[in-house]
């Protein structure tokens, strides 16, 4: 163990991410930080947290967009993204996909009309399987979804139009999304493509004990990538996106995305726990 104040290290040049045993900094060249995604596992209590506090608030201080998703609660991020914005002059943004935090997020109005009606089709289990029995019934709820999303991406306003159309199943579900209020704003609520237009540092804070929250937290995720890549030629910096707790929000969308971020001024770094 050393004890070192981090910031004495710091250089535009490269990433610190520690000393060496001769106490010399280690660094990853910022250039092959900004083009290599990052996994970080380690049991708990065993240092992630404070690599990554340092990360960010390098990442933050060199002026890079920033969102940390985090499908539970953690108690320093929040503080130390925050900190560095204002020791940076930088706008933070704390966002809660429940309602028992600040914030709203609309999940299926974001980007383009065929990227918000991917989103809730992944969202719902709407995806072909190659089963042909399966993907006949899926076809058909999804025929009448595609009516209703083209008229509204509006939570409240798409069930009460499929409860019309007797949609009983995709109704059942989108009941179970309209009574979690921080996902259905009576205003516009957080814009992705916004935040990443200004540049902002973004804590996004899930549930991993409720499976809606836990679904709309996959959701954002592929939305941020989404926009990241339709924003590209907009965006003034490079996106770092941090994702806590990777094991529970595994997805097909991010696994293609860590293959092609970084066409697209992206890098992830992920975070998983490891057992001894």
């Amino acid at each position: 163990m050393k004890e070192f104040k981090p910031s004495f290290h710091y250089d535009q040049k490269g990433m610190f991410v520690g000393l060496d045993k001769s106490n010399k900094s280690i660094r990853i060249p910022i250039d092959t930080w900004h083009e290599t995604n990052m996994q970080v596992i380690g049991p708990t209590r065993y240092g992630k947290g404070i690599l990554l506090g340092n990360i960010m608030d390098q990442a933050i201080k060199n002026g890079d967009a920033l969102f940390y998703i985090d499908p539970k609660k953690d108690k320093f991020a929040p503080h130390i993204m925050y900190q560095a914005c204002k020791e940076a002059g930088r706008k933070f943004v704390y966002l809660s996909l429940h309602d028992d935090g600040p914030g709203e997020w609309a999940p299926f109005k974001g980007g383009k009309e065929r990227d918000g009606l991917s989103r809730l089709e992944r969202a719902f289990g709407l995806e072909f399987s190659g089963d042909p029995g399966t993907d006949y019934y899926k076809s058909q709820e999804r025929k009448g979804l595609v009516r209703t999303f083209k008229e509204t991406r509006d939570l409240e306003a798409l069930l009460a139009l499929l409860e019309e159309n007797e949609d009983s199943r995709i109704a059942a579900e989108l009941a179970r999304w309209q009574e979690i209020k921080s996902l259905r704003p009576k205003g516009k609520g957080f814009s992705i493509a916004e935040a990443l237009q200004e540049n902002a540092v973004v804590y996004v804070q899930g549930h991993l004990d409720d499976d809606v929250v836990k679904t709309a937290t996959k959701v954002f995720i592929v939305e941020l990538i989404q926009e990241a890549r339709r924003l590209e030629e907009e965006r003034k910096t490079h996106l770092t996106a941090i994702i806590d707790e990777v094991s529970f929000l595994v997805s097909k969308e991010l696994a293609q995305a860590l293959a092609t971020a970084v066409g697209f001024r992206v890098n992830f770094v992920q975070i998983g726990r490891a057992h001894v």
